[in-house]
C-alpha cells in the first residue's frame, strides 16, 4: 500500500481548520505550512511515546532527520489507514497556533477519527490462561493427594 507524503497531511490539516481551499480570501502562506509540518512531527512524537509507554505497537511514521531540513515531500510511511485521524489532530493545532476557537464540530470529527484509528491499531493482549479447569479424578487411588483441580499442589 502507498504511504503518504507529510505535507499531504499538513493540507488535509489546512483544510479542516479553514486556512486552505477554493474559497479562502487569504489562502495559508508557507510560514503557516512550515509551522504545520512542525507540529506534524511534534505530534507524531508525542503519539509514537504514548503508543511506546502503554506497550503498543508503534506506528511506521518515519520521523524527520532534522526540523532545518524537514519539507512536505518526505515520505511519512503512513497509508490512508492515519490521514484523518492524524489531520484532524494537527487541524487542532494549526487552530491553536492563530488562536482562533475550535469548532465543536471540528473537535467531535477529530475524536471520532482517534477512536476509529485507535480501534483499527488495537492489538487483543493474549489471555493468561487459568489453571484452576477441572482435571477430573481419573484413576489415582487417593483424591486428596492429586487435587480436583490442577494447581500443581497434589504433587
Amino acid at each position: 500500500m502507498a504511504t503518504l507524503q507529510k505535507q499531504e497531511f499538513v493540507n488535509f490539516a489546512m483544510r479542516k481548520a479553514g486556512f486552505s481551499g477554493d474559497t479562502m480570501l487569504n489562502p495559508a502562506d508557507e510560514e503557516q505550512k512550515r509551522d504545520a509540518l512542525i507540529d506534524l512531527e511534534a505530534y507524531m512524537t508525542e503519539f509514537h511515546n504514548e503508543r511506546k509507554q502503554k506497550d503498543e505497537p508503534a506506528t511506521p511514521y518515519i520521523f524527520a532527520t532534522s526540523l532545518d531540513e524537514l519539507d512536505g515531500s518526505d515520505d511519512s510511511g503512513l497509508d490512508m489507514n492515519y490521514l484523518s485521524a492524524i489531520g484532524y489532530q494537527l487541524a487542532l493545532r494549526v487552530i491553536d497556533d492563530a488562536q482562533r476557537p475550535v469548532p465543536s464540530g471540528l473537535a467531535k470529527r477529530a475524536d471520532r477519527a482517534m477512536k476509529s484509528l485507535l480501534t483499527t491499531l488495537w492489538v487483543p493482549t493474549p489471555l493468561k490462561r487459568r489453571n484452576d479447569m477441572p482435571t477430573g479424578d481419573g484413576n489415582r487411588p487417593y483424591w486428596p493427594a492429586g487435587r480436583f483441580y490442577n494447581d500443581g499442589s497434589g504433587k
